[in-house]
């Protein structure tokens, strides 16, 4: 029996085949060291994709290489940090009228000055072989930590928190230095398009949406736009299969997650959520696909826009 195979079944992480059980329970004696072959051949069976850490010598600090708009560098990750964030003089020096920072006026340091600690941008990011989509980051403070030569990596520019990090269902396994990421655009292809709302079931009745009404959903390789009268959100987008129904998030510019569920049928998709009539609801998810009598949710049926001949 392979070993992955055994760690699944302890793990129940992956259902293994009836008959493939051993006749004896697992036992540490038995199981492959976690964190070796055993936990990266379970992970990479699950969809995960492997990128390899860099350490920090004396800090104990962990990198991923990255391109940031095409730029080689490293970024630190940051298990605890609550955003992603980039050092405000490298990104200036890369895009030099981004909103939220400028120079200091005498030339002091640090020598640039961020004007809104509020700010958010969303750079051009690549983590490994992972194109990332519209994350938001935030400027760290001039001269922070990211900027001390403690570990001798002078490019390092910035870090990658929770947004990053959740979005990709993050693993690290400091034993092998590996950060395992499940990229979640890989895991519904077939909703990759152009759609448009054709019907809403709301309040316990379907009613078609006329031609100057109709919402407007664009959903690429890992994240969309969503249009209709007076709205527009863009965002990154991740789905849960495995739920039933199925499960899409929509995670906002703002770090919002808007919970919604889906059902694809040929060149039809169902999308329910409380976000249709005033806004995105991050609060709570559907409990089934249809608009409920009395229930403020919302079923749009969206069909596909095909290319004209």
């Amino acid at each position: 029996m392979a070993a992955w195979a055994i760690v699944a079944a302890a793990t129940g992480l992956v259902a293994a085949p009836v008959g493939m059980l051993p006749a004896a329970k697992p036992t540490l004696n038995n199981l492959p060291p976690v964190g070796t072959i055993g936990l990266d051949v379970l992970l990479r069976a699950q969809g995960y994709e492997v990128v390899p850490l860099v350490n920090g010598r004396r800090s104990g600090w962990v990198y991923v290489k990255a391109q940031v708009e095409g730029r080689p560098t490293l970024l630190m990750v940051d298990s605890g940090g609550s955003a992603n964030g980039l050092d405000p003089e490298w990104v200036h020096s890369i895009i030099p009228h981004v909103v939220g920072v400028r120079p200091a006026a005498d030339g002091r340091q640090p020598a640039f000055t961020i004007t809104s600690s509020l700010t958010q941008f969303h750079p051009k990011l690549r983590v490994g072989d992972l194109v990332v989509p519209k994350l938001p980051f935030s400027y760290l403070p001039p001269n922070g930590p990211m900027r001390l030569p403690n570990d001798r990596v002078a490019e390092c520019v910035g870090l990658l928190g929770a947004p990053f990090l959740r979005y990709y269902s993050a693993l690290i396994d400091y034993s092998t230095n590996r950060l395992y990421l499940l990229d979640p655009a890989k895991q519904e292809p077939a909703l990759r398009g152009n759609w448009e709302g054709v019907e809403v079931d709301m309040n316990g009745g379907r009613t078609p949406i006329g031609p100057d009404d109709r919402p407007r959903l664009v959903i690429t390789s890992a994240s969309g736009v969503y249009t209709s009268p007076g709205h527009k959100w863009e965002f990154a987008v991740r789905f849960n299969r495995s739920a039933t129904p199925k499960q899409m998030d929509w995670v906002l510019d703002t770090g919002a997650v808007v919970p919604l569920l889906y059902k694809l049928d040929g060149d039809a998709l169902t999308v329910t959520g409380y976000l249709f009539q005033n806004g995105p609801d991050p609060k709570r998810r559907p409990t089934k696909l249809s608009g409920g009598r009395g229930d403020p949710n919302s079923a749009v049926t969206f069909r596909r826009v095909k290319p004209k001949p």
